[in-house]
């Protein structure tokens, strides 16, 4: 069973250290860094742009 824990620096709940995904770009990001796929992005293209599609599309599907 996955336990939560505050953390008290950034006052955010975390599940086994890991914070829980806030849209469906956090979701995106967790699955790309997962496979591998992340790593080889950024050495192809260093600046994708990965960072700002990630908070959009946290902002227009977000989980909560």
């Amino acid at each position: 069973m996955k336990k939560l824990r505050w953390n008290q620096e950034h006052e955010e709940w975390y599940v086994n250290g890991i914070k829980p995904s806030e849209g469906f770009g956090d979701t995106v990001h967790k699955v790309l860094k997962f496979v591998g796929i992340k790593k080889l992005v950024e050495i192809i293209e260093p600046d994708c742009g990965c960072g700002s599609r990630r908070i959009k599309w946290n902002k227009m599907f977000p989980y909560k």
